[in-house]
Order: C-alpha cells, then sequence, then structure tokens
C-alpha cells in the first residue's frame, strides 16, 4: 500500500527507514544510497519532525540518526506517516462519510479543489490494480468489495491503537460481545490479537455493509457456522437497536465466514480430515513436513516438537488471502531483526522455506513462515540459543570477594550473564592480565582502570546506581554487536 503514497511520503518513509537501519549517516551518504539531493533531504527532516511527534531525527557534525523515545518504537513511525497522508486522510474520509462533494471533501482535508481531483485522478491510477475506484458525485469507494475490506482493515489495525475511539457509544461494546458469542460457538477462545482481528474485520464489514456493499462468493464458505447466538432474542433486539440493521443468518455469515470457515484447523486430526477430500490439503501437508525435515537435517535439530506449529503454518498457508498490513509489515521487521543478529541460521531457514513453497510470490508469505518457524519451534530456538555469541564477563573491586559478590548479585538483576568473580585470584598484576585473557567485560570501582586485554572496561560506584547498570549493558551489547558482525559463516 506505500504505492499509494504521494511521492513526498514514500521519499521520506525510505528515508526514516535507512535510518532505521543505520545508527547514524551523513546525508551526502543517504543522498548517494537513495539518489535524492541533499537539499531536499534537509528539508524532509524540518518536515518530518515537525509530524514525527517524540521520534526526532537528529542531525549534528556526524551525521544524521533516528532517536526513539523509550516509550515508542519503529512502529509508530509508520502510523504516524499513515497519519499524516493526504491520500490515507482522502481514503479514512471516504468509509465515514457519504454524499459529500468535492468541495465539502476539500474543506475538510484543508486542501484545494484542484489538488483534490489530482489526488483523485491519481489514487484511481494506483488502485486500479487492485480493481478499487474513488467514483464521484457523490464520492464513494468501490470496485472489488474483498479488496476494499482488506485496504481498510489492515490501514485500521495500524492507524488506531485504541478502536474503540473510531466508534460510537455503544457499538464497539455490543460487537466484541458478538464477536465472542460466534467464537464461542465455534469452539474456540479469542485471546487479545484474536480479538482485535476479528473486531476490525467485522466492523469494516459492518460499516460496507449499511452502506449498500456486499461480498461476492462467500455464501457456500459459512455454511459451517453455529447460528445459536440468533436464539439469543435479547442480544439481536440490543444489536438492531445500537447498528440499525437486523442480525440475520446472512449477515453473520458474511461477517464471520473468513475466521470460522470450516477448512480452519485445530488439531492434527482436523488436518486429516481435509486431507481426505482434497489434493490440496494433502500437498500442503505434505511441503509443511518436507519444510521441517529440511531445515532439521540442514540444522541438526529434532522435528519431535513441531505438532503445533504444523497447525498454525497450516492454517497461515492456506489461508494468505487474509489482510495483512498497510505500512508496517511485524514479520518483515521482526525477520530483519532476526537476520542481522543470527544471519547464517536465517539464511539456511529463509532457503530451505523458498525451496520447499517455490510458488509463493510475495517475500511476505515468506517472512510469515520464517517468524512462526522461529517462534514456535522449541529446538530451533535451542539452536539459535546455543549458535548466539557469548559475552563473558568479570568484576574485579578493590574491596573484598563479599562485595564483589553481592554487586555481582545485583547485576544479574539486569543482565542475563554469567559474571566471573576475580578477586579472590588475583594477587599480582600478571594475574589480572592472565584472568582478563577471556573477559569481554571488566567491572571495577577503581576509576581509569587500565588493562590492555579486555576491551570494555566499566566502572561502578561501591554501591551501583542505575547509570552504572546502563553503562554495564550498554558495553555488553556493543561486545555482542561485534561478535555477530565477526562471527564466521554457519
Amino acid at each position: 500500500m506505500r504505492l499509494l503514497l504521494s511521492k513526498r511520503d514514500q521519499r521520506q518513509l525510505e528515508f526514516l527507514e535507512l535510518l532505521i537501519k543505520e545508527s547514524r549517516i551523513t546525508l551526502n551518504q543517504v543522498s548517494e544510497i537513495s539518489g535524492y539531493p541533499v537539499r531536499t533531504l534537509s528539508s524532509d527532516i524540518i518536515q518530518m519532525n515537525s509530524y514525527l511527534e517524540s521520534i526526532e531525527v537528529e542531525t549534528g557534525p556526524n551525521g544524521v540518526a533516528l532517536i526513539i523515545p523509550k516509550d515508542s518504537s519503529i512502529r509508530e513511525i509508520y502510523r504516524l506517516i499513515l497519519e499524516q497522508s493526504r491520500e490515507f486522510q482522502l481514503l479514512i474520509y471516504l468509509f465515514f462519510n457519504k454524499n459529500k462533494s468535492q468541495e465539502d471533501i476539500a474543506e475538510e482535508l484543508f486542501i484545494s479543489i484542484s489538488t483534490f481531483r489530482r489526488m483523485v485522478s491519481t489514487l484511481n491510477e494506483k488502485l486500479s490494480r487492485s480493481e478499487i475506484y474513488i467514483n464521484s458525485g457523490p464520492f464513494r469507494i468501490e470496485g472489488n468489495e474483498s479488496n476494499i475490506s482488506k485496504l481498510y482493515i489492515a490501514l485500521f489495525s495500524e492507524l488506531y491503537d485504541d478502536i474503540e475511539n473510531i466508534t460510537e457509544v455503544g457499538k464497539y461494546e455490543i460487537l466484541i460481545e458478538l464477536c465472542q458469542k460466534m467464537a464461542k460457538s465455534g469452539g474456540f477462545a479469542l485471546n487479545y490479537p484474536d480479538r482485535t482481528r476479528i473486531w476490525i474485520w467485522t466492523y469494516v464489514r459492518l460499516m460496507r455493509i449499511l452502506s449498500g456493499y456486499h461480498l461476492a462468493g462467500y455464501e457456500n464458505s459459512g455454511k459451517n457456522l453455529n447460528f445459536e447466538v440468533l436464539r439469543d432474542k435479547e442480544f439481536c433486539e440490543k444489536f438492531k437497536r445500537v447498528w440499525e440493521i437486523e442480525l440475520s443468518g446472512d449477515l453473520l455469515v458474511e461477517l464471520f465466514h473468513l475466521f470460522l470457515r470450516p477448512e480452519f484447523v485445530r488439531s492434527i486430526a482436523d488436518i486429516k480430515k481435509l486431507k481426505k477430500h482434497s489434493e490440496y490439503h494433502r500437498g500442503l501437508d505434505f511441503r509443511i513436513e518436507t519444510l521441517f525435515n529440511v531445515v532439521a537435517k540442514a540444522l541438526k535439530i529434532s522435528t519431535e516438537d513441531t505438532k503445533e506449529l504444523h497447525i498454525d503454518l497450516f492454517n497461515i498457508i492456506q489461508f494468505s488471502d487474509t489482510p495483512v498490513y498497510a505500512l508496517y509489515d511485524k514479520n518483515k521487521i521482526f525477520t530483519e531483526g532476526f537476520l542481522k543478529n543470527n544471519k547464517s541460521i536465517a539464511t539456511i531457514i529463509f532457503q530451505k522455506i523458498e525451496e520447499v513453497f517455490s510458488e509463493l510470490k510475495n517475500v511476505e508469505s515468506i517472512y510469515a513462515i520464517l517468524y512462526l518457524l522461529v517462534t514456535h519451534w522449541p529446538s530451533l530456538l535451542g539452536k539459535i540459543k546455543d549458535k548466539a555469541p557469548k559475552v563473558q564477563m568479570g568484576i574485579f573491586l578493590d574491596t573484598d570477594v563479599e562485595h564483589a559478590e553481592m554487586v555481582s548479585d545485583l547485576i544479574r538483576g539486569y543482565s542475563r550473564l554469567k559474571i566471573e568473580i576475580l578477586n579472590s585470584t588475583i594477587t599480582e598484576a600478571i594475574d589480572l592480565e592472565n584472568s582478563l585473557k577471556n573477559i569481554d567485560v571488566l567491572i571495577t570501582n577503581i576509576p581509569k582502570f587500565k588493562v590492555s586485554c579486555c576491551e570494555e572496561v566499566v566502572c561502578i560506584n561501591e554501591y551501583p546506581t542505575s547509570d552504572d547498570f546502563k553503562n554495564i549493558l550498554l558495553a555488553e551489547e556493543r561486545i555482542y554487536q561485534k561478535k555477530i558482525m565477526n562471527r564466521q559463516v554457519y
């Protein structure tokens, strides 16, 4: 969906994504990489800082850096890009407002009518690839209803942290109640992320239905839905009163057929049932097993603990038609972080996914599969942990062993590293040098303490302060990242 952004917004997003990858970079380097003039990039920095709120693009003699406060993350950057985008502002406006003229919309969005017309023309050209278009007289979104739903579901998922704020009083609560009732009748409980996803889908679909737009070709998908909720007359009346539409079987099928369809599996037994009558599902199951085997062979790990993962992959791959993201691809961000810290293992997994699922044309699906493998496969997690670089930490104080032991216990509350206490083994300077040969981070209470064989020396107070703990963790991270960069290919 980033293609829907204006050229300026696309350029600024590229700039920000480069800053996400680089801790600090000069404007000349950014210009060389991106092809945009330094003057344009300098103007972009001023403009980006005007809408990035607490996030800042910091400039200085050493270059440009992205400063993200502790209560925020990369995800917020993408949300703010969406929020300030005129193109997406228009799409959101058309979702919530009917029978508006171009004059009304231009005034609401604080743009000229000529700008509005150009924007609609450009958007229609881009949206046509998804069989979506902005109709006029009055202005409205029309076209492939399934793709329209995916567009708004992805958009709302990234724009709004609290979905309740975009609905009228009472509508959120009763729709959540409906989702919970349908999930219960389907035999499963909703966790918070699932509830949010289903709520956004049902909200978008219900709003579109109220505007007269219906999905096509879904009728048979919900034939196994449980309509027990329709027996609750009090709830049905309340739903009709709040949403001004009758809760019927047809409405339930259109709202929930994607999430409660019969192909959704909850067990290996469910997979076996599908395989009996479907060549596609037999092939899918075979390829999932193949993926487990080739990854396990390459990394020398077990496949005995892949049962739950098998079920998750089966659902994710067969339902790849469900909405994914607007700008912020969680799986991509995860994959890039994992690849940066575990390049050798990540490369192997990525290659095996591409080999087994060669028909997958979009890299987003590969990101989703890799995410599941890495986070849901215990043996693989164990392998990753074993292959992670080890940082050795030691402590040497000019007091006594008991003091060193107490300080070590305090530090362990902040760091997972084992700490070697050196006080009791060192009597001469040569002993210290020998003891430090395998130590990456040395903690001491001696100011300006000089050692030649230790990369990081952190001086702490007699009773460590919060700044001391912070300095220790930063030193640990520097060593860890350096070892990742220097690590041999697996």
